[in-house]
């Protein structure tokens, strides 16, 4: 079956006799992977182009221990600059 987006997978190797892989399906992307410190890590989720999660993954539990819910307002905030000509509307008068 054709799917419209990829998938995604992070591996990781904690030093124990096994590797723990975390699949992430219908993604739109995966960024900012990182080690938070030596136990924990942090991986920001893309499910469309403003619609986001954080997750902070516990290696020694092998679980995710915090997630929440990422909006980006980048896209809006350039279309109000193209809709407005100097860095805000004509209807506020700034001083």
């Amino acid at each position: 079956m054709w799917k419209a987006r990829p998938t995604g997978q992070v591996t990781i190797f904690a030093e124990k006799d096994h590797l723990v892989d975390i699949e992430f399906v219908e993604l739109f992307g995966l960024s900012d992977v990182r080690w938070l410190n030596e136990k924990l890590i942090l991986m920001l989720v893309w499910w469309g182009r403003m619609a986001a999660t954080d997750l902070i993954f516990d290696v020694e539990r092998e679980k995710i221990i915090s997630s929440w819910s990422v909006t980006d307002g980048t896209l809006a905030y350039r279309q109000y600059l193209e809709s407005c000509p100097i860095h805000g509307c004509r209807c506020i008068k700034k001083k």
